[in-house]
């Protein structure tokens, strides 16, 4: 799925909002219930973000101020 633009996210967010609810994503292939529990750079999130991510889907992924969006990443050809 790209994700380049804002245009491209309404038809991936409820399968976006699934998988961060299952914890597949970011993707993190430790299981964390047995032995160390934290790690370092660990890419989970938070129990507050992934609440927040799908406050954000259920509200129909809108888009946020355009002013604190990064400029798009060049890439080489």
């Amino acid at each position: 799925m790209s994700l380049m633009t804002l245009h491209r996210r309404p038809p991936w967010a409820q399968s976006m909002k699934m998988r961060v609810r299952k914890r597949e994503m970011p993707p993190w292939f430790l299981d964390k219930t047995i032995g160390i529990q934290k790690y370092k750079n660990d890419p989970s999130l938070s129990d507050d973000e992934i609440r927040d991510d799908c406050q954000w889907v259920d509200a129909g992924a809108p888009q946020g101020n355009p002013a604190d969006m990064p400029s798009a990443p060049k890439l080489e050809r």
